[in-house]
Formats: structure tokens, sequence, C-alpha cells
């Protein structure tokens, strides 16, 4: 590893080149429009000697509406540790970056997308509303020596509805702010590999509908992967936007109050 390269300066460069101002503070750069800290580290890096490189590096972004911080891991590959460290940078900035951007900045100024969605406890007694923001679904196909990375826009809803479930078992029940990564890869459509975190920790039950879905998901031949990061947040029921979320969940209130009056727990599913 050359210590002499200031990782922090390359990350700069990088929201720079994307067309963000940032300022370097030797040990993190502050985000200005958004007031948000980043600070990155490398946690493992492979420099084969000619060969191309490649890094491992945890980013942490801190902000007073998440104080505790959200981290997640970002990969790299190059000619060299500079490249490999930009290639980091550059992916990070495409798909970590943009469900907190968004987040920050309200659904009136989005890099991704967005939707909203509504639960409620079978007592009715609490009606909890959610923002959802996600990246942009990224898709990459190797054969031989070369790799493409496309944006799937048509399947951009894709995984939010797959991890629904989960999400109303594991998540809705606790209101409070979840960054959720997701990756899924296929090698000659059969070895699969799949991954899945909330806010750092490995998510089991939602890693389970996604290895489901990856398996009947048909891919070419050679390696193929999808990744994908959401942002989902609570928010009180007087903030949804949508009239139709609310028609259809009055709707549904009065049905449950009639036939479900003493269930223990249900949730619906309403997306806009």
């Amino acid at each position: 590893m050359n210590t002499e390269i200031n990782l922090h300066q390359i990350l700069a460069e990088s929201f720079l080149k994307a067309g963000y101002p940032v300022d370097n503070n030797l040990n993190s750069i502050l985000f200005h429009p958004l007031d948000l800290i980043i600070e990155a580290e490398v946690i493992r890096t492979d420099n084969s000697g000619n060969e191309a490189s490649s890094v491992v590096i945890n980013i942490s972004c801190r902000h007073k509406k998440f104080p505790d911080g959200i981290s997640e891991i970002t990969t790299g590959l190059g000619d060299n540790y500079e490249k490999a460290l930009e290639h980091a940078f550059s992916n990070w900035i495409i798909s970590d970056f943009t469900p907190i951007h968004d987040y920050l900045c309200g659904s009136g100024n989005l890099l991704g997308g967005y939707s909203e969605t509504i639960s409620c406890t079978g007592e009715l007694e609490e009606i909890i509303g959610w923002d959802l923001f996600f990246g942009p679904r990224l898709e990459a196909s190797q054969n031989l020596n070369t790799l493409e990375i496309n944006i799937n826009e048509k399947d951009q809803k894709q995984i939010q509805q797959i991890l629904f479930q989960p999400m109303t078992d594991s998540l809705f029940g606790n209101p409070s702010l979840y960054y959720i990564r997701t990756f899924m890869s296929k090698i000659n459509n059969l070895q699969i590999d799949c991954d899945c975190r909330v806010n750092g920790n490995e998510w089991e039950h939602g890693k389970n509908y996604l290895i489901d879905y990856i398996t009947k998901y048909q891919a070419n031949s050679g390696v193929f992967w999808i990744k994908q990061n959401l942002l989902i947040v609570n928010k009180s029921a007087d903030k949804i936007k949508s009239s139709h979320l609310v028609e259809e969940l009055n709707r549904e209130l009065t049905r449950q109050k009639e036939s479900l009056r003493h269930a223990q727990k249900k949730w619906w599913k309403f997306w806009q």
C-alpha cells in the first residue's frame, strides 16, 4: 500500500468529478450542502505486483439526522492502488450515497427512486408512515475479460417489493432509520452468492428472500450480479403525501375493524 496517498483527497476528488462540492479535512470530508461528514478507511487491499490491485473500504457518514452514523463497505479494482481507490469511491457515490443524499434532501430533489408506504398494527391504534429511498439498481455481466455495468431502470422497485415481507416481519414494528445493502451474484447461472445487511449487520431474513429471487433469475453465462441500496425511515402519518395511500388505508381500516377487531398484529402493503 502506498501510504503517501491521501485517502480522503482521492475521495474528495471523486466527489468533485461527480459534480459535488466538498471540503477535504485530511481525516474526513465535509459535504457542505447537506452538512454531512464522510470518513473512509481501507480495511483490505491486494497488490499483486504488476497485476490489477483491489481494495475494500469502509465508508462512514455522520449527520444530525443519524448521529450513530451509516457505514458500509465498497470495493474497487484498478491497474494500481490509486486507481482501485478511485474505482471504489466512484462505486460508492453512484450506489451507496444516492439514498443518503435523497433522504437528506427530501423527495423534491432526488437522484434515485422514492416510494412511501403506511403500516398499521392489528389493534388499529397506530398508523406509521414510511419513506423509502433507493439507489440505482446496478447490474453487471462479465464474460471472459469484458465487464459491463448497467442501470436497470425497468426493475428499479423490484428489490423493495421482494423485501417488503421481511421488512414487515423485522423492521416496520420498530420505527427507525434502516439502511439496507443488497448484493446478489450468479456464475454460469448456477453458483449463487448473496449479501444483505441492515445498518451494517447481516440480515438473514432478508437474505433468504433475495436468495430465492436470484435462484429463479435467468442470467447469461459468466458472472452476473445485482446491487442496490435502500434507506427506509419512519415519519408521522400526517406527512403521507399520497392521497391514494390514505384512501386505501381508510378503506382497509374500516374492513379490519369489522372483521379483525381483536387481531394481535396485522400489516398492510400499500406503495405509491
